[in-house]
């Protein structure tokens, strides 16, 4: 199964990486679709000898660039990018998606937010026909006022659960914002921008799971072909 979904993955990053142009500035959202995209990316950069430079949403690319000796830039050096390319945790036909596992959903709507084009990459398991059937809302919490964050949640019928680390790290995750990640299943979603909008206006949320401004493309991959929202 861990085969036919990195198969179908490798499909769709091929499909998306058509999109660079030599001389581009390139957003990079968060997540293990990015790893492998910055590995594809670089070798058809020498392939084609083409010059790239990128901006990270989170620490982990920001390794993976490091790593792979690819140039890294910011958002100080280059206000506004020419293309961003992320991964989903779940999206739908609807052309909305959540997204969060990472811990860096903040960062990844800034560079959505100033990039010309925002392509979200996903094998085909990572789609439904409504967002919230298979994923729940990553949300940013102000860890001064988590508590209070969690009541308002589940006033609006949500299950709610602070995100803590596994195997590694004892306690709650920290983003690279230094704020704390809670996970809240709505169950499907069936008004997403009401939803986004609501949660945001909870005093002490930084920011919601749920995409939808500004994306140019969903690309899903799957074994024989990619369908492209």
């Amino acid at each position: 199964m861990m085969e036919n979904i990195l198969e179908m993955k490798r499909n769709a990053i091929k499909a998306a990486i058509k999109n660079l142009k030599d001389g581009q500035i390139v957003g990079i959202g968060s997540g293990s679709t990015m790893e492998l995209l910055l590995e594809e990316i670089r070798k058809y950069m020498i392939e084609n000898n083409i010059l790239l430079g990128f901006v990270p949403a989170s620490s982990q690319i920001y390794l993976k660039l490091v790593e792979l000796g690819l140039r890294v830039e910011s958002l100080d050096s280059y206000p506004y990018l020419d293309i961003t390319f992320d991964g989903a945790d779940e999206v739908d036909l609807r052309k909305f998606a959540l997204k969060g596992r990472g811990g860096a959903l903040l960062r990844e709507k800034i560079l959505s937010y100033y990039s010309k084009k925002y392509i979200i990459i996903v094998d085909k398991t990572k789609l439904s026909e409504k967002i919230g059937e298979k994923a729940k809302v990553s949300i940013e919490v102000l860890p001064f006022a988590l508590k209070p964050v969690i009541q308002e949640l589940k006033k609006m019928g949500a299950k709610v659960s602070i995100r803590y680390g596994e195997r590694i790290k004892d306690g709650p995750i920290i983003t690279d914002n230094g704020n704390y990640i809670v996970d809240a299943d709505f169950g499907i979603i069936e008004k997403p921008k009401e939803l986004a909008e609501s949660i945001n206006k909870i005093k002490g949320v930084i920011e919601n799971g749920i995409f939808y401004e500004r994306i140019t493309n969903i690309i899903i991959g799957d074994k024989k072909e990619v369908k492209i929202l």
